[in-house]
């Protein structure tokens, strides 16, 4: 079902994107994934979905593709390479191995968990722990045993305290259609993501925090977001030279890009808060996704679209529904100019210089 779901969204923006008549191309598409094996599993069925044909390809010249890529989750040979950067330095995620102030913040977030919730945690992962010494043999991984007459396999579950890691073993089991482990309750879930939910919001509710754990990829996000808008003011002034030589025709603009980044729910919600927008834990193949539009004016030089008509405009959506930013124009229209998009993620981005001593523990002062 992960797979499936990975497939239909790069099949969603195959759609949204125009991949079928070759307004993107596998050529203008790079793609990022953290270092975990599911997410560079996702990103490669997410590019099955997007191109579609390029696997059919491959498998007709013999390689064993079957919608992964390779049939490993690993993408075609003439599909973009997934790149991968060392755990210890990826920006992806919140990383507390690189930035130790963000270690300390999810720390303190997770000892305010008051104690009778950590004692039903520990309980919860009790009773899954002791499901599987009951296991017949037809376990998965060791701590989720197999329950009902057709032996269904149930996922493992941390032994960890931490609410946040329990949750996200939790939410990937229902979104893998796995079900929860056994003697693990609806209602046990329910307390598990209610205390996530109040850990992520303590560790990473406000500016200080987002800067620690997502501040690198915003600066990169942001970089990324600038180039698009040099490239969309190029095929703007492209076709006005066109329409001033032609009456009006619109000289073909340069490509689209897409860059991708396979990441995890954890830095999506933090994104989101960077942007000025609150939402719930988010579910199994969620988008974030920052369009970036040239100027679209009609053969009168009138708008002719939902754009922001004197520069170029972004759009953010999330999983579907466009984000309305803080200085969005025209009362709330999902377009909105480039440097309002700008404006709102710089109190977040990060430099690397800037990243290393905002992480780095301030000594204790001497008494």
């Amino acid at each position: 079902m992960g797979a499936a779901s990975a497939e239909a969204l790069g099949g969603a923006l195959r759609a949204a994107y125009r991949a079928d008549d070759t307004a993107l191309d596998p050529n203008s598409v790079t793609v990022r994934s953290t270092p975990l094996r599911r997410t560079v599993d996702s990103a490669a069925y997410v590019l099955a979905g997007l191109f579609p044909a390029s696997v059919a390809a491959s498998s007709r010249g013999g390689n064993g593709s079957d919608g992964g890529g390779s049939g490993d989750g690993s993408p075609a040979p003439n599909l973009p390479p997934i790149r991968v950067a060392p755990a210890a330095s990826e920006t992806l995620f919140p990383n507390p191995i690189a930035c130790p102030r963000l270690a300390d913040r999810l720390a303190s977030a997770a000892a305010g968990v008051p104690p009778a919730v950590r004692s039903r945690l520990a309980t919860i992962v009790a009773a899954a722990t002791a499901a599987a010494a009951n296991c017949d043999g037809d376990c998965n991984g060791g701590t989720g045993c197999s329950g009902g007459a057709h032996h269904r396999q149930r996922p493992p579950i941390s032994l960890a305290s931490d609410a946040v890691a329990i949750a996200d073993v939790l939410s990937s089991a229902a979104a893998h259609g796995a079900g929860r482990p056994v003697g693990v309750t609806a209602a046990d879930a329910a307390v598990v993501q209610a205390a996530a939910d109040e850990v992520l919001r303590r560790a990473l509710g406000d500016e200080d925090a987002r800067r620690l754990a997502v501040g690198l990829l915003v600066e990169e996000l942001l970089r990324e977001v600038t180039a698009a808008a040099a490239k969309a003011e190029t095929a703007t002034s492209m076709s006005a030279a066109a329409a001033a030589g032609d009456n009006g025709s619109n000289a073909p603009p340069p490509p689209p890009t897409l860059r991708l980044y396979a990441t995890h729910d954890v830095t999506l919600w933090a994104l989101a808060g960077a942007l000025g927008a609150t939402i719930q834990w988010p579910p199994f193949a969620s988008t974030l996704t920052i369009e970036v539009y040239p100027p679209r004016r009609g053969k009168d030089g009138v708008d002719d679209g939902d754009r922001v008509n004197d520069g170029t405009s972004v759009r953010v959506v999330y999983n579907g529904t466009p984000l309305v930013l803080g200085c969005t124009p025209r009362g709330g229209a999902p377009a909105a100019p480039v440097e309002c998009l700008i404006a709102t993620l710089s109190t977040t981005a990060l430099s690397a210089d800037a990243a290393a001593a905002a992480c780095a523990r301030q000594p204790r002062r001497a008494t």
